[in-house]
């Protein structure tokens, strides 16, 4: 089902509908088993995910094309695996609270964020149409 972009996809939406993700991840069990309100939650956070990892030219495209679309649903099935994959708040490392006299501590992890698994296999699907920000993706014709 192509979805019309002539007019500018609202920041509400995903670029993958639930139907198109239920088939494209068919054989995915820990997809199936979500609910449609968590894969729609999922499916959401993927697509803001991309577009802030990902500067996509979408200007010429009348529809959303297969490969964001397919783009999409692997990074909402991860999410769907791994819940906190988008989370972008700092993880606690260790906390400590002492009760009489009052005293806490929070000591939050340095090093760097994990990305989602499947940040290759999605920038390899993307190429053609989206740049990772932040880095350069050249193409060498032979």
């Amino acid at each position: 089902m192509a979805v019309d972009i002539d007019v500018a996809i609202a920041v509400t939406d995903s670029y993958c509908t639930l139907n198109e993700a239920d088939s494209y991840l068919e054989n995915n069990t820990v997809w199936n088993a979500a609910s449609d309100e968590d894969k729609e939650e999922a499916l959401l956070e993927a697509r803001y995910h991309i577009d802030i990892t990902y500067e996509c030219d979408l200007a010429t495209e009348t529809v959303i094309p297969d490969a964001l679309k397919y783009a999409t649903a692997i990074l909402a099935a991860e999410a769907i695996a791994d819940s906190a994959i988008f989370n972008s708040s700092p993880s606690v490392q260790k906390e400590r609270v002492k009760a009489d006299s009052v005293e806490a501590e929070t000591e939050y992890f340095t090093g760097s964020k994990s990305q989602p698994k499947k940040t290759k296999q999605v920038t390899s699907i993307l190429q053609s149409i989206c740049t990772k920000i932040g880095s350069s993706v050249f193409l060498v014709r032979g």
